[in-house]
């Protein structure tokens, strides 16, 4: 019988999602999972200790099997770092160069690195961005937009469009806003490996066990896979296949070992907090997939797509009451479509058993119960009860959020999860890591 795998884990943050999903998915795998303190890692705009993280890499990671880091947090100190920041170009590509040294001070130690494009948002909002995001974002966005439809199409409007979006910026705040983006590409192009670190748990599990499972996709609008989501910039059908492949598992027809049920969208994708009832009926086909192949027996893992930052309404409420559907091996529907796809992809390929249930009904109840629900409620009825008080900074409205979430979430979705899953489940605290509604750590007691 082979030792349990070491892992040294370096997240992006010490937010609930980036770093205790990744702890919760590596116990299914029964591996010993090592990470920094969560106070090294800074908080929202605050940098982590960068010097003190490599110095943990150095110690008390240099035992482990395989180390999985986060090139943003181990380079500028987070992600929101890696977007705000002033650190030179000459100190960021040494702290990229010490992956190498890392790798030759322990050879024997697998090398797995996470690393991010710098978005560029279309929203006026600078809470994670620059100051300056707030006023211009929208005509940095344009600009970038439409230079990069001239260059592609030569459309003479876009060209036009361009020049205006870049004339309605200030020289300084376009100059600053191009400089970070060769950082950027200039620290990304001196690395190695660019995949998201649940993907990266899944692949060293496959790895470990010698094997590349076989993966069906199921999409509920197959004719438009080739769509492109909100925040990303290639077809959704494009990222599934690199996503299979980046887990270690291989896109097949038939033979699979595992179905990965895509719920994407039928025109564009929008976002959850804004969505309304549909006719269902219109799923039918997808359920009738999904009722056979409960009923046949291979892993299912479900990847909730419609809309983004937050689940379907509509398709879970039907999910939740299809027969046998508390045996599939995920869910997901969070955020964005590769985060959704990466966490649902890599908990379906990892072993199950009654701990993986436990992480499912966690995943309902954020990305269903809280992103798609609750957080809309506490923005409309708490917050406003708290002068000062926003959805992006909770400030005094902060404990009664936290419980209200906690009451709304045991009162209108534990009952339908504990009647799929057959689970007694108590949700016992809920907490907001960065101080905003966004984000919510939910703990919760199933037994």
């Amino acid at each position: 019988m082979k030792a349990p795998v070491r892992i040294a884990f370096l997240p992006l943050d010490a937010r609930p999602v980036t770093r205790g999903a990744f702890l919760a998915l590596a116990a299914l795998a029964g591996w010993d999972v090592a990470t920094p303190p969560a106070a090294l890692l800074g908080a929202r705009r605050q940098s982590g200790d960068v010097d003190a993280l490599w110095r943990w890499v150095d110690t008390e990671g240099e035992d482990a099997d395989v180390l999985i880091a986060s090139a943003e947090v181990m380079i500028y100190g987070g992600l929101v770092p890696s977007r705000i920041g002033h650190e030179p170009l000459d100190r960021c590509l040494a702290l990229a160069g010490r992956f190498g040294e890392a790798r030759r001070r322990a050879p024997h130690r697998r090398l797995l690195l996470a690393a991010s494009n710098l978005r560029l948002p279309a929203a006026p909002d600078a809470t994670e961005e620059p100051e300056y995001w707030g006023e211009f974002g929208p005509r940095i966005f344009a600009y970038s937009y439409h230079s990069d439809r001239f260059a592609q199409t030569g459309d003479p409007s876009s060209q036009a469009q361009a020049a205006a979006a870049q004339a309605a910026v200030p020289q300084p705040v376009m100059a600053d806003v191009l400089a970070r983006r060769a950082r950027n590409l200039t620290v990304l192009l001196s690395l190695v490996d660019q995949e998201l670190a649940v993907r990266l748990l899944a692949r060293a599990w496959l790895e470990r066990s010698a094997r590349t499972p076989g993966v069906r996709v199921t999409y509920a609008y197959p004719d438009n896979r080739d769509a492109i989501p909100r925040y990303e910039g290639q077809a959704l059908d494009r990222t599934v296949t690199s996503h299979i492949a980046t887990a270690g598992g291989r896109r097949v027809a038939r033979g699979e070992e595992l179905i990965l049920f895509v719920h994407n969208f039928p025109g564009a994708q929008e976002e959850a907090p804004h969505q309304e009832p549909y006719e269902p009926r219109g799923l039918d086909h997808f359920f009738e997939a999904l009722q056979a192949a409960v009923e046949a027996g291979p892993p299912l893992g479900i990847a909730d797509v419609r809309y983004s930052n937050g689940a379907d309404r509509t398709f879970v409420r039907r999910l939740l009451d299809l027969p046998g559907a508390s045996r599939m091996a995920a869910y997901g529907g969070w955020n964005t479509a590769s985060n959704t796809l990466g966490m649902a992809l890599a908990q379906s390929l990892l072993p199950s058993g009654p701990a993986g249930q436990a992480f499912t009904i966690g995943r309902f109840l954020d990305d269903w119960g809280y992103q798609a629900g609750v957080r809309q409620q506490l923005a409309a009825e708490i917050v406003p009860r708290y002068p000062g008080a926003a959805p992006e900074r909770l400030g005094p409205a902060l404990g009664p959020c936290a419980e209200a979430a906690r009451a709304w979430l045991e009162r209108d979705h534990v009952p339908p999860l504990a009647r799929c899953f057959g689970r007694r489940i108590q949700v016992t605290r809920v907490v907001f890591p960065w101080e905003r509604l966004f984000e919510a750590g939910i703990e919760v007691e199933i037994t």
